[in-house]
């Protein structure tokens, strides 16, 4: 027995009529996008079989890694330091303003590449250390992040004395 295209069942044909689409009213509640409506543990599943790309820590990248001694007043940034790394670095900076020390080392030789969010972070742990009345001192920066300091004119608040890259002559 053939199907009926006007019979419309859960597992039948849909039935397409002319003219405005649906209305959400009172009597017709709206309908939440597809992604809205996932519970918030479920994953969107990969269209038509193709995997999905491997990213993060399963894909080989590099993590950052912030370590913190409060004994010695010496934060140790390595990896890259990117967007993902700057919340880690700023609820460091909330234990530095905690602690007793006035000044601190950031030890920057770990570093394997910043980019405009990192030395944003940077930027923004420098001067909530200054609202507080602590100093931060960078030790250990390479030459390409020295110079965006220096461009900055930031290098004789941030860097060590004497590791500030020689003037161009």
């Amino acid at each position: 027995m053939a199907a009926d295209p006007a019979e419309t069942t859960s597992a039948g044909p849909s039935v397409v009529r002319p003219g405005p689409g649906p209305v959400p009213g009172p009597d017709r509640p709206r309908r939440l996008p597809a992604a809205r409506r996932r519970g918030a543990g479920e994953s969107a599943r990969p269209s038509r079989g193709r995997p999905r790309p491997v990213t993060g820590a399963a894909a080989g990248a590099v993590e950052s890694v912030v370590h913190l001694d409060l004994v010695t007043g010496r934060l140790t940034l390595t990896g890259p330091l990117d967007a993902r790394a700057t919340s880690a670095l700023h609820d460091a900076v909330s234990a530095i303003l905690r602690a007793p020390h006035p000044s601190w080392t950031v030890d920057v030789s770990g570093l394997t590449g910043i980019d405009e969010a990192g030395l944003r972070g940077l930027l923004a742990a420098y001067h909530r250390t200054l609202r507080h009345g602590r100093r931060i001192t960078l030790h250990g920066a390479s030459p390409p992040l020295r110079r965006v300091l220096v461009r900055l004119r930031l290098d004789r608040h941030l860097l060590q004395e004497g590791s500030a890259p020689p003037d161009p002559g």
